[in-house]
């Protein structure tokens, strides 16, 4: 699924531009892609994000057949060069 300049939800993909607000996790993502490794489906949603542009983006993912996602959410600053909290959540799917 493509998304379009103007949305805060971006798919991410070889060759798509990440705008600074996308993140580590987003660009790592893309890094993987591009070096050829299978990822499944992924979208970014920047930090403006509206409540109404996310209602719409899991229309479209329901209309299209997705009935269950994996979410993976941090702040810019949680893991940089200075500090990481990286796996200190649990994570289930």
């Amino acid at each position: 699924m493509k998304a379009s300049a103007d949305e805060s939800v971006i798919v991410i993909g070889p060759g798509v531009e990440m705008p600074a607000g996308a993140g580590g996790k987003a660009l790592g993502l893309q890094r993987i892609m591009e070096a050829g490794l299978r990822v499944p489906d992924a979208w970014v949603v920047l930090p403006d994000a509206e409540d109404e542009e996310l209602l719409k983006f899991a229309a479209r993912l329901k209309a299209q057949g997705v009935r269950s996602l994996a979410v993976r959410s941090s702040a810019l600053e949680v893991d940089a060069q200075q500090f990481s909290f990286a796996g200190i959540h649990e994570t289930r799917l």
